[in-house]
């Protein structure tokens, strides 16, 4: 059996990650080159095994521990959180100082040369004229994406808090208050919700997405399900009422259930002891700066936005 190309290993590991990958990939493998050329000498088998392997497993945890508290609803961006969309949050390399301003923070996995790559939070020195490192400790990752990460954070921050990531999408980087990103947004059709029974009163607009751990994603944008068009393997729908106590409840029939994909060995672990993000309206309107950054070409062939050309990076399981 011969080897997989290094090009086909990174594509299957991002593309299982940051889906869906179509969006994701000019902005991804344009971070895979810039750390490729600047920290690997453009020795991308070296990269592939000293960083991204290691980050990959990173990047699965804190997938798992953030999607773990959902379990059974289908996400509206399937990528949640390491990405909405075309929109990537947690980064692959540094982005442009220039664009940090006070208040800002992104998320990034940074490669070193002498030790593992390791999550990290970057942010304006106190004096602003640099950039501030602040190692993301793994005993964290269970509850990374809340407010009260944030506010740990914040507490120990004399140059003021930190409130809005900054997310990178091709040549631009977009500002999102955390108390946005947060909170994932899950499918909503009329007066059904994908995963449990709604409760009384005000709900989100959109509501909905995918089953975390378990590879499989619906077809995630911010938009409403055409009816019908739910994915019946994910969950069971329950109307919206307001409990009764008057009259017992209503059985279900087999027939109207649907499968709910089997979660992943332990993903259920310390599952009390996480802190819940909080559900909001949706998100405000986002800020987009320009980037002032060209993009590059992989000289030996790498695709740009579409993974189905040119035979890159496709399936070695890691």
């Amino acid at each position: 059996m011969e080897p997989e190309p290094v090009e086909d290993c990174v594509q299957n590991t991002l593309s299982a990650l940051y889906p869906p990958f179509a969006a994701t990939a000019p902005t991804l493998l344009g971070q895979v080159f810039e750390v490729v050329e600047r920290t690997y000498r453009e020795d991308a088998l070296r990269y592939t095994i000293e960083f991204l392997i290691p980050a990959k497993h990173i990047l699965a945890r804190i997938q798992q521990e953030a999607c773990a508290q959902y379990s059974g609803f289908v996400f509206c961006h399937e990528g949640w959180p390491l990405c909405l969309h075309e929109k990537v949050v947690v980064q692959l390399s540094s982005l442009p100082w220039q664009q940090l301003c006070p208040g800002d923070f992104y998320l990034q996995v940074a490669p070193y040369l002498s030790r593992a790559p390791r999550l990290v939070l970057k942010c304006l020195s106190p004096d602003g004229r640099s950039v501030q490192e602040l190692p993301v400790l793994p005993d964290t990752y269970p509850f990374l994406f809340t407010a009260e990460w944030l506010n740990g954070i914040n507490k120990d921050r004399r140059a003021g808090r930190l409130e809005r990531c900054l997310l990178a999408a091709e040549e631009q980087v977009l500002r999102l208050p955390w108390t946005e990103l947060i909170c994932p947004q899950f499918v909503h059709q009329g007066s059904f919700m994908v995963g449990r029974r709604c409760l009384p009163g005000p709900s989100p607009e959109v509501l909905g997405a995918r089953s975390p751990g378990d590879g499989r994603h619906s077809g995630g944008e911010t938009q409403e399900a055409e009816g019908g068009g739910l994915e019946g393997e994910y969950v069971q729908l329950l109307e919206i009422s307001p409990p009764r106590h008057d009259a017992p409840p209503t059985p279900v029939s087999p027939s109207s259930q649907s499968r709910t994909l089997p979660a992943r060995k332990g993903q259920g672990k310390g599952r009390n002891r996480r802190h819940r993000a909080w559900l909001h309206h949706k998100p405000s309107r986002e800020e987009t700066l320009p980037r002032n950054r060209p993009r590059r070409t992989w000289e030996g062939g790498w695709p740009g936005a579409d993974p189905s050309q040119a035979g890159l990076l496709r399936g070695w399981d890691l």
